[in-house]
């Protein structure tokens, strides 16, 4: 189904759930950022991760989300190309940056539940920052050498309302998706 071929009813139904979805991730990842910031007591790096994880959230929907609002609305692309690849960038970077965090959530408990001692000389506060900001460099610089190099290009693609990465051929897909 492309955009054009909606019916109003759905174009408004699927418009207002976007526009309710990103209203609520922006109020509730902005509550839990303040939250953090606001109490001394929270620097450890279990919260580091925590905050680390909203603040790409927030980041995501702050960038990605005018977009394909805006392309549900006018079901079009309302954007210029720079602006198509820069939302094309980040819909693709910072998703792997909130995986990446997450996984080292995941390894951070693992340290603090089994190996404590470990756990404290691994995990302090601006260690933990190193890692968080070494995640995003990571997941960032990743989709940046792929487009860069040539690999793929990033396109508005109708149905999604969005922009993304696609690859001249099914092989390199499958390649970067491996990777």
């Amino acid at each position: 189904m492309s955009l054009a071929s909606r019916s109003l009813s759905l174009v408004v139904v699927e418009s207002l759930t976007s526009v309710v979805v990103v209203l609520f991730a922006i109020l509730g990842n902005t509550v839990l950022l303040v939250a953090l910031c606001r109490k001394p007591r929270t620097k450890n790096s279990t919260l580091v991760m925590v905050g680390a994880l909203a603040l790409v959230d927030l980041l995501t929907v702050i960038t990605t989300a005018p977009l394909f609002v805006l392309s549900l609305v006018t079901e079009k692309l309302t954007s210029n190309n720079f602006g198509c690849m820069l939302t094309g960038f980040l819909a693709h970077s910072l998703p792997k940056a909130s995986i990446l965090v997450m996984t080292l959530t995941a390894i951070n408990r693992y340290y603090c539940v089994l190996k404590p001692d470990e756990y404290k000389r691994l995990f302090n506060f601006h260690r933990t920052i190193y890692y968080n900001v070494s995640a995003w460099i990571f997941a960032t610089s990743e989709v940046l050498a792929v487009v860069v190099l040539g690999q793929a290009k990033i396109f508005y693609i109708p149905p999604l309302a969005t922009c993304i990465m696609t690859f001249p051929n099914r092989h390199l897909q499958i390649a970067y998706t491996l990777y």
